[in-house]
């Protein structure tokens, strides 16, 4: 029949376009599970730090003055049988940058999110500049410390998009291209995509960027006086990437308090003076 066979490529067509709606539908779908998971962690997270922190109304909204961090009186324990810290009194003056080494689960993490108000001292304070970090709002803590993380965050935006977010004032386009210059950043272009989660780059290339735009944020304001280091080589995959890191880190750590954790010996601890945990958790109060 010529009237059938005249209607086949129209229902093929139908056919193709339907199975193409479908194909947008499972990658759409696969998006939404991926946002889902995300916030799901988030929520984990969240709940994670409302359980082990008393929530305090801030009192101190502005950042600290310095970057001298006074442990006082520090206790700290995730149970109630295995105290990490036991009334511990440490003093890192403004300017020191310090390397902290030891075993896996001996607290140098720890450490890291009780200066960072992550965590809140089970006794005892920590002080950055004098201010009591226990009272200081979000905003006061994030305009005084600089944290580096071991995974950073990027977005499937551009290499710009990426190095400029968080800033309250725009960075031009060309100073972004200069601090990539200035830095030997080479290895992509400054409107090309990262990827999702930085996908189009290697792990020390992805910390590269995130560096990149701690600079950029610090650049722009003085009020920094504290960076915070959770093994920020451990994704760095080469040697040159390894260069890269150490010189920015330099930068970064300039005129600030810094402490740095990892396992083991890199280029960038060569930055810093070397100081076992265990030695701070000895540091028993008189």
């Amino acid at each position: 029949d010529t009237s059938v066979r005249d209607k086949i490529p129209s229902v093929a067509m139908v056919a193709f376009y339907q199975v193409m709606n479908l194909g947008h539908f499972i990658s759409e779908y696969d998006t939404f599970l991926h946002n889902f998971c995300v916030l799901m962690r988030v929520d984990e997270y969240l709940t994670q730090i409302v359980d082990e922190t008393t929530y305090r109304v801030p009192t101190h909204l502005t950042p600290a003055q310095n970057g001298e961090i006074v442990i006082k009186n520090l206790s700290f324990a995730y149970d109630d049988n295995v105290k990490i810290f036991d009334n511990v009194c440490y003093t890192i003056p403004h300017g020191t940058n310090v390397h902290l080494i030891g075993m896996s689960g001996q607290g140098k993490t720890t450490l890291l999110h009780l200066i960072a108000g992550r965590l809140t001292p089970s006794q005892g304070t920590i002080t950055i500049g004098g201010v009591d970090v226990s009272t200081m709002s979000t905003e006061a803590l994030a305009e005084t410390i600089l944290y580096v993380p071991q995974t950073p965050i990027l977005f499937n935006r551009s290499v710009y998009d990426n190095i400029s977010y968080g800033r309250t004032a725009q960075i031009s386009e060309d100073d972004v291209q200069k601090l990539m210059i200035d830095n030997g950043v080479n290895f992509i272009g400054l409107h090309d995509s990262v990827g999702k989660n930085g996908a189009e780059l290697s792990g020390g290339q992805r910390q590269i960027i995130y560096l990149l735009r701690l600079i950029a944020s610090g650049n722009m304001s003085s009020t920094h006086k504290v960076v915070l280091l959770d093994e920020p080589t451990a994704s760095v995959d080469k040697s040159e990437n390894a260069l890269i890191i150490l010189n920015i880190i330099d930068t970064l750590i300039a005129d600030r308090t810094a402490i740095l954790i990892s396992h083991e010996d890199t280029k960038v601890s060569s930055l810093f003076a070397e100081k076992a945990i265990k030695e701070i958790q000895s540091e028993i109060c008189s």
